[in-house]
């Protein structure tokens, strides 16, 4: 399919997309919009196409509100499911938070306060609001939430404007989501780590190296969620063989998945709203490679990863409004243990 019979198509079956401004032109869409509605169509028809989407950015969220008045109240825990994680964007003169980096604004978005009615108190009470990961997908889309809808109650037509924030937001080339998730998944996350320290620990103190023959490599080929490849990891360590769980993640992600994720592509946006401006893909050539794609519509070129971390925002230039993370490989070699030294 070439990219302008897919255009056409998207035209054709989500009139928004088609909607022209008074000089007859296509106007700009929200690229966000547009990634919504190509997920949920993906998701409606992950069946018939035999590719379970859900797996691939599918995010559950577990929320639990408790009510900050009164501790008889029981908790309320909810679950559901989302395609993206929020980075809320806020500073200046007007707020107490200034938000400067991805983790802040990830993490006003994730912890708050809401009003909710009281069945001990009898009436609307403050309740404290924490949302935590429960389910890990492959691939996370974090939106920097840059535009917003400002009342204009002044103007003569009460319309209201598109604003956008231009504060500059910087993000990391790997991002840890160990903060992020619920206590199941942190547990599983910290024995992954702690069991990676001991295959690097044992790995320099042995003195193996990448030619050696009597070594092992443990990578993400999908078989390390293998229970008797992780049995023979954990005699490796001297670990009882029992102490192996399979990991809350199932088979969705590496059974020695330690939680961090690589930026793999970008949408950026320039310009002063979400109905102007000019969007660009920043795609990375493959996992850990410093060379990227810029797609600039027809223009494709090559730029490196240094150039990608300058897309934080600030002023008119280019910068991040949707962020793709991939999980990172655990890549680690470790001794190899025949039988009859671990007799010994």
């Amino acid at each position: 399919i070439t990219p302008i019979e897919f255009v056409f198509a998207i035209r054709r079956f989500f009139p928004q997309f088609s909607e022209r401004a008074s000089n007859g032109s296509f106007m700009q869409q929200d690229a966000e919009e547009f990634y919504n509605i190509v997920i949920q169509n993906l998701n409606n028809f992950s069946e018939r196409i035999g590719v379970d989407f859900k797996k691939l950015l599918g995010i559950q969220l577990e929320e639990k509100l408790t009510c900050a008045e009164t501790e008889s109240e029981a908790p309320v825990v909810r679950y559901e499911f989302s395609s993206k994680l929020i980075c809320v964007i806020q500073g200046g003169v007007t707020t107490t938070t200034n938000i400067d980096h991805l983790n802040d604004g990830l993490k006003l978005w994730t912890d708050g306060t809401t009003e909710k009615f009281s069945e001990i108190l009898g009436r609307n009470a403050l309740w404290n609001r924490k949302t935590r990961i429960s389910r890990l997908p492959k691939h996370l889309c974090i939106q920097f939430m840059r535009f917003f809808w400002k009342e204009t109650p002044d103007n003569a037509d009460h319309r209201g404007l598109k604003c956008k924030i231009l504060r500059p937001i910087t993000f990391p080339e790997v991002l840890d989501i160990y903060d992020y998730v619920n206590e199941e998944l942190q547990a599983a996350l910290k024995l992954n780590r702690e069991r990676e320290d001991k295959l690097v620990h044992k790995l320099l103190s042995s003195g193996s190296n990448t030619s050696s023959a009597n070594s092992m490599e443990v990578e993400d080929s999908g078989t390390n969620n293998d229970p008797e490849l992780q049995n023979a990891i954990a005699l490796s360590l001297g670990e009882p063989v029992e102490t192996y769980v399979p990991p809350p993640w199932g088979d969705n992600l590496p059974a020695n998945f330690t939680g961090l994720y690589e930026i793999e592509s970008i949408v950026s946006h320039k310009g002063r709203s979400s109905d102007s401006g000019h969007y660009i893909g920043w795609v990375r050539q493959g996992p850990g490679s410093d060379l990227w794609w810029k797609y600039d519509d027809d223009k494709v070129s090559q730029v490196h990863t240094v150039d990608i971390m300058k897309l934080k925002g600030g002023g008119d230039h280019d910068m991040s409004y949707l962020a793709f993370y991939r999980y990172r490989d655990v890549q680690v070699l470790i001794p190899f243990k025949s039988e009859e030294d671990i007799s010994k």
